[in-house]
């Protein structure tokens, strides 16, 4: 794939692509580099829920609640269900929700970053989330969350790229959609 410059010019996939995972494993980091440095047209499902509500995901979350926040999060998934040729970025809960699963599968693949507990659990001792920071035992709630989350995310996933730390994420993802999109062609 070739770089673009302008924004006006994002490339348009032959397929849907959604990167899912753990809140904090870098999935936003990976949609704008794919933007930014191969001119894929990325859509983040959270910046989609700031620019709707003038609110940052963090705030939302802390004055107005989680459930709200899913709420958002399911009706722009349900809109974004019906285009066609993006990478999307999903919140680490947006497929804890069954009726997003169903928005999404056969429409897309779907790429799980997989990140251990462990590197999970040393990961939130140095970044923050709204749903972590709430609760009074983090590590608790990381591995409750991971263990809801890691089976959803490996039962729809149709590629898991492991993040060890020393791959460049954001290649791997681009990898996997380049051989996609040249299998269609065929």
């Amino acid at each position: 794939m070739e770089r673009v410059a302008s924004y006006d010019q994002r490339i348009l996939l032959k397929n849907n692509y959604f990167i899912i995972g753990f809140m904090g494993v870098g999935k936003s980091t990976i949609g704008r580099r794919l933007e930014k440095e191969n001119g894929i047209a990325v859509i983040d499902i959270d910046y989609l829920i700031q620019l709707e509500t003038g609110i940052k995901v963090k705030t939302i979350i802390h004055t107005r609640g989680e459930r709200y926040f899913r709420n958002k999060e399911t009706k722009i998934i349900k809109r974004i269900s019906k285009l066609k040729g993006y990478v999307y970025i999903l919140g680490g809960g947006a497929l804890s929700r069954e009726e997003n699963i169903k928005f999404l599968q056969g429409k897309g693949k779907f790429i799980y970053i997989y990140t251990s507990l462990e590197k999970l659990l040393s990961l939130f001792k140095h970044i923050r989330r709204p749903i972590i920071d709430k609760s009074k035992n983090k590590e608790r709630t990381i591995k409750k969350l991971f263990e809801e989350r890691d089976p959803i995310y490996k039962k729809v996933s149709d590629y898991i790229i492991i993040n060890d730390g020393k791959k460049d994420l954001k290649e791997e993802v681009l990898k996997y959609i380049e051989l996609n999109e040249k299998s269609e062609e065929r």
